[in-house]
């Protein structure tokens, strides 16, 4: 991902007036930059300098979710529908048991496929015609830009769907045949890719100004 790198505008902005629209109000119009940085500023996460109680609200939102998604396709897979039924049966035979046996399975075709989608998106992106956009000025001054083909890609990517199940080489169905393995390949994907990014921020990161781990 291309950066373009900028003084910081947390500190000592100067010279901010106010800018005029077609009679409108006045709001103010940032015309200069700050040449250094200001560690008291807080930025995203920094005013958490790690804890145990905050360690665990975020261990509990990664395992919650996906908990409760999974217990809401067991629910419509295993008890028709019955939220009320699933939770009973859950509290009778224990959450361990529970998932053990209702639980979704994985599946190698529908987990290889999923896989081959993930690449598809990210050919789609890296090659679709789109405009440059910029991001938010990180702490260290880089301005992260990203294409914005997002529509776009999911125009083709549903031009090509029904082109496939049109002409017999997909089933139309595949989505809700393959629903089971292809929860568990998502789940599985998510945390992969979270794990990804955090050890590579460890080991190689593109930006070291822009590290910000717990306690720091």
């Amino acid at each position: 991902m291309d950066a373009i790198i900028l003084p910081s505008p947390l500190h000592n902005s100067v010279d901010i007036p106010l800018e005029k629209t077609n009679g409108s109000s006045a709001r103010p119009r940032l015309v200069s930059f700050s040449q250094t940085r200001d560690s008291t500023v807080n930025w995203g996460r920094r005013s958490h300098h790690g804890s145990w109680l905050h360690a665990l609200g975020c261990a509990g939102i990664m395992f919650l979710c996906p908990s409760l998604v999974i217990f809401s396709w067991i629910s419509l897979s295993a008890f028709d529908g019955s939220l009320f039924a699933a939770w009973e049966s859950m509290v009778q035979t224990g959450p361990l048991l529970f998932f053990y046996t209702h639980a979704p399975r994985p599946d190698f075709n529908a987990t290889v496929g999923y896989m081959a989608w993930l690449l598809f998106q990210v050919v789609l992106y890296q090659f679709l015609p789109s405009k440059l956009s910029s991001g938010q000025l990180t702490p260290a001054g880089h301005l992260l830009k990203y294409r914005t083909n997002g529509l776009l890609a999911w125009a083709v990517t549903h031009v090509l769907f029904g082109l496939s199940a049109v002409f017999g080489f997909m089933n139309a169905a595949i989505i809700a045949r393959n629903w089971e393995s292809l929860l568990v390949s998502a789940n599985v994907a998510g945390f992969l890719l979270s794990g990804f990014a955090y050890a590579k921020a460890v080991v190689a990161p593109t930006h070291e100004g822009d590290l910000k781990f717990s306690g720091e």
